[in-house]
């Protein structure tokens, strides 16, 4: 898997769509999205959030790229490999912590309870 720590947007990539997203907080302040990009089938971590429309779930970061968040906020393996790669760049150290169901209230996946057949009497 490659890593780009910042790549210009160009015409190609207007819009990044992300699934199985989450907002990342660091102590310093800086909030980045981490998810699964539906364009390049990779995981991705943005550029620090400049612009954050809560009701249309889109946003724009400091590299002028549009993110569009799909679906609900949850957990993807390749979006947190990357993210625990360049986590120590972009947040210069600092702890971080999710802050998805506090920016976009109701977007966290809801858990699913299996009810197993000895279960339903």
């Amino acid at each position: 898997m490659s890593l780009y720590l910042h790549q210009p947007p160009n015409e190609d990539d207007d819009i990044v769509r992300l699934e199985s997203w989450s907002i990342r907080e660091f102590d310093g302040g800086g909030r980045h999205f981490v998810g699964f990009s539906l364009e390049t089938q990779h995981g991705r971590v943005s550029t620090a959030i400049t612009e954050l429309n809560v009701e249309t779930k889109t946003a724009r970061t400091t590299s002028g790229r549009k993110y569009e968040l799909v679906g609900p906020s949850g957990y993807n393996s390749d979006a947190e490999y990357v993210f625990n790669r360049v986590k120590e760049i972009i947040g210069g150290g600092q702890p971080w912590k999710d802050v998805s169901e506090q920016l976009i209230p109701g977007s966290r996946r809801p858990r699913q309870r299996i009810v197993w057949p000895e279960d339903e009497q």
